[in-house]
């Protein structure tokens, strides 16, 4: 069960691997002023904060996560093939925007199904999210080569997502079945009562303050690689630098939440990603921006994919997938704005990205400072879990 969930976590997230790292410098080849291209890459946010109340319900209440994922990956995968050959920015913006509430959901149900099939997710879904992220590596790479090779627009990518998305939907209906659980009233509103445990409340919004600042990586990392010198052709191998810390990260987190706890676990990831928006606010020289970029992996693996595995263990039985639902909707509400924010500096500030990153670094560490302060850990976390 082990490796068939990873090989499940590595398909759903080479997906999305093959339209994140070369987005915004595909719209900016085709003409794209500052604000356009910042409103599609809102296209993610915008998507996660609505799609999850509506994927919660079908899967707690209505069909199995697995058969969902599929009917979700086959969508996913024609929508990128489409999204390939557009160049008007409102067919991108509409397309892009379809994609991600595709791809959303399928990530929300393969968390649904890892943490129901596990028998110690808390243990073992860093490890299996693990593949995941070997995937994203491994994408970045195939599309650095098959770009210097072949001399094509950035578009060019997309395409080989949808033969993921297509292979991922035939697999997931291999999986065991993880049926909808009978419960009473609409699932995604239930999980809203998690906000009554302090943990939580304090954790979702230092969530959100942290996700405001991830599209300054997305939308404005690439852009400042490609001013200080990297050819398009390494740029997605540049962006994979994060991946392999990432990598150890989560195969070794359960050692770490036993070594750490849950919350100096998560302090590390605050205080790691810190660092990484200081340095990416100073912005020269290469040399200095280049490893910073191995922060997000610490980030990624010690607060992001800690917190998904503290809220699964706050979660009842029959509110899985929209619990997770949720985590991804305050991600994607910060996200959002997180997006706009990121075009509104760079247009403010002339396009001096370094300066842009400055007010992301501020919002960290003002979130970093109201977590150490008000984060404990729940008493609900159930003994499984902890």
């Amino acid at each position: 069960m082990y490796l068939r969930l990873s090989l499940l976590a590595a398909l759903m997230w080479a997906v999305p691997a093959c339209l994140v790292p070369l987005y915004s410098l595909s719209l900016q080849q085709l003409g794209f002023n500052k604000f356009t291209i910042a409103l599609c890459c809102s296209t993610q946010a915008v998507a996660a904060m609505f799609a999850w109340l509506i994927a919660g319900q079908i899967a707690d209440r209505w069909m199995p996560a697995e058969r969902a994922l599929s009917i979700c990956a086959v969508f996913a995968g024609v929508n990128l093939w489409w999204l390939s050959t557009l160049t008007d920015p409102v067919t991108i913006f509409g397309g892009t925007l379809l994609f991600w509430m595709l791809c959303g959901p399928i990530t929300q149900f393969g968390t649904a199904v890892c943490f129901t099939h596990l028998p110690f997710p808390a243990k073992q879904f860093g490890p299996v999210r693990m593949w995941g992220t070997v995937a994203w590596i491994v994408v970045g790479w195939i599309s650095g080569v098959w770009l210097w090779f072949r001399q094509t627009p950035p578009t060019d990518v997309f395409r080989l997502g949808s033969f993921i998305a297509w292979i991922l939907a035939v697999y997931a209906q291999t999986l065991p079945t993880t049926p909808p659980r009978p419960g009473r009233g609409y699932a995604p509103l239930a999980a809203f009562r998690l906000f009554r445990d302090r943990g939580f409340a304090v954790y979702t919004l230092c969530l959100f303050g942290a996700s405001l600042t991830f599209p300054f990586t997305t939308q404005l990392t690439p852009l400042l690689l490609t001013d200080l010198g990297v050819t398009k052709e390494w740029l997605t191998p540049t962006l994979t630098l994060a991946q392999p810390l990432e990598v150890i990260g989560l195969f070794v987190l359960p050692g770490i939440l036993a070594a750490l706890g849950l919350r100096r676990t998560m302090l590390v990831g605050l205080c790691a990603w810190l660092v990484a928006m200081s340095v990416l606010s100073i912005g020269r020289p290469l040399e200095l921006v280049v490893p910073s970029l191995v922060l997000n992996g610490i980030y990624i693996t010690c607060f992001t994919i800690s917190g998904q595995v503290y809220v699964n263990g706050l979660a009842e039985g029959d509110l899985k997938s929209s619990v997770q639902g949720l985590f991804n909707g305050i991600g994607g509400s910060g996200l959002l704005l997180g997006n706009l924010l990121a075009g509104l500096l760079r247009h403010m500030t002339g396009d001096n990205l370094p300066l842009a990153f400055a007010p992301a670094a501020m919002i960290t560490a003002l979130m970093l400072l109201v977590f150490s302060l008000g984060f404990r850990e729940s008493s609900r976390l159930s003994e499984s879990e902890t």
